[in-house]
């Protein structure tokens, strides 16, 4: 079984639409760019009376049935002062419900092979669970309870929040994670994105049973959610679910607050010092444009030139020239009311500086320059020829459905997407590059030892912080 993160298939012919079911919208699972034989798996999907979106995606390769739920709550849902809340709320589902006990429930999936996982991201909760097609009944039935009846026992909110707590403390010890922690702290600050989704150890100690149910109550609700059944079922399976799924009783949901995300116009340097780092992590980057502006798919392309892969102009500057890195990378990510643009790579402690130097180096150019001709032809051809990987499983299918919706764009991009990354001119992108980014406007944030890396960037007067 798999966890999804952050995120069509067999069209199912003659499915029994449930009374009362909005008129279902199908994909129409055909090739998407100029003779490939790759195809989009068709889906079908459909609005219950009671608000809540299913997805199906047939696959009759294997005798198995997976379940996801996407609920769309995330950190714009919870209070500062009750940062981590969301996630706690994600692992408490399975952990007992009005009919069963934690014990209950792991024995009962397990009895069926499987487990349920559940995950909160930034903008989401995204739950799962598989088992046999001969045993979808029952897989159906034991999700639904924990999704739609959990009780939240003070003791069981108790033993979570131990946990939590002590995995927080323990967080510093990976430089990896701790350092893209703090870089989302710094680049969104003051901003809901800028904190961590499993909170901090003084929020998670303050939390209580009822701020755990009163935000179950808030957000879990089927207008607020998204479902996707995938695999070998039939039309008899799909009625259930329709069934089951719409005894949920929906609620208004409240908007989370709108908040104004933070304009990089100037370099910012910060330096987060823990002693006895042999190596430095360095990120920069800058709040960027949400997925569903018109030039998101541009930047993308951008993006791939400068740092997508191995052939990419960071990778070769910075580690293929200069050897200062095994690996530098760029990305362009997407949250639901912004995004953001990252460069990471890691150096030893006496090359942090110039790691540093060459990395600014190499953005001024691309900023200044644009992208070739064979860039933008490599470009488009990784991103194109990549695509279809993502989408092998029916999984993988809902699942880009799911995080299409969450994002607010159409499904329809699905299939649309590598025809229009390949329609992009020269010239779009680079003006796009203009259009977006700025020469020295990024935040930097190096986590390493102050004493060891300290005089190296001195010149950039950076913010120093001590890692805790």
């Amino acid at each position: 079984m798999r966890m999804n993160q952050v995120f069509a298939g067999f069209l199912i012919c003659g499915l029994v639409v449930g009374a009362g079911c909005s008129s279902s919208m199908k994909g129409s699972g055909s090739s998407w760019f100029g003779g490939s034989s790759f195809k989009v798996q068709a889906y079908e999907t459909k609005t219950l009376p009671n608000g809540l979106t299913l997805i199906y995606v047939k696959d009759e390769s294997l005798p198995k049935v997976e379940i996801q739920a996407m609920v769309k709550t995330g950190l714009r849902q919870e209070a500062k002062e009750k940062a981590g809340l969301n996630s706690l709320v994600a692992s408490l589902l399975s952990q007992g419900t009005s009919t069963r006990s934690a014990v209950q429930i792991s024995d009962a999936f397990n009895a069926l092979g499987t487990e349920f996982s559940a995950s909160a991201g930034v903008d989401a909760v995204v739950a799962n669970a598989d088992a046999l097609s001969s045993d979808a009944d029952a897989l159906l039935a034991l999700f639904a309870d924990v999704l739609m009846k959990p009780t939240f026992a003070t003791a069981e909110v108790n033993r979570l929040k131990s946990q939590r707590i002590a995995a927080l403390k323990r967080r510093i010890d990976n430089p990896g994670n701790y350092s893209r922690r703090k870089f989302s702290e710094f680049l969104f600050s003051g901003t809901s994105y800028s904190r961590d989704t499993a909170g901090e150890v003084e929020t998670i100690q303050a939390l209580r049973q009822t701020d755990v149910i009163k935000h179950y109550l808030a957000n879990y609700r089927p207008n607020n959610t998204i479902v996707a059944v995938t695999g070998r079922f039939d039309a008899a399976f799909a009625k259930k679910v329709e069934d089951v799924m719409g005894a949920w009783t929906s609620r208004e949901i409240k908007p989370p607050a709108a908040e104004q995300f933070p304009v990089t116009e100037t370099l910012s340097v910060k330096l987060v010092s823990k002693k006895g780092l042999a190596q430095a992590q360095v990120l920069l980057g800058r709040p960027m444009i949400p997925r569903t502006h018109a030039d998101y798919l541009a930047l993308r392309v951008a993006n791939e030139a400068l740092g997508g892969g191995f052939g990419a102009r960071l990778m070769q500057r910075i580690r293929d020239d200069l050897g200062l890195t095994y690996s530098v990378y760029s990305s362009l990510g997407s949250n639901q009311e912004t995004g953001y643009f990252q460069i990471a790579t890691f150096t030893k402690n006496p090359s942090t500086g110039q790691t540093l130097k060459e990395v600014l180096k190499v953005y001024e150019t691309f900023i200044n320059e644009g992208i070739t001709d064979k860039e933008l032809a490599s470009a488009k051809a990784q991103i194109v020829g990549q695509y279809p990987r993502g989408l092998e499983t029916a999984d993988s299918v809902a699942s880009t459905l799911m995080s299409l919706n969450l994002l607010g764009l159409p499904l329809s991009e699905i299939e649309a997407y590598p025809g229009r990354i390949e329609k992009l001119s020269l010239k779009e992108v680079n003006e796009a590059i203009r259009r977006h980014f700025k020469v020295g406007a990024l935040k930097a944030l190096v986590y390493a030892d102050r004493a060891a890396v300290g005089t190296q960037i001195q010149e950039f007067s950076p913010i120093v912080e001590t890692a805790r």
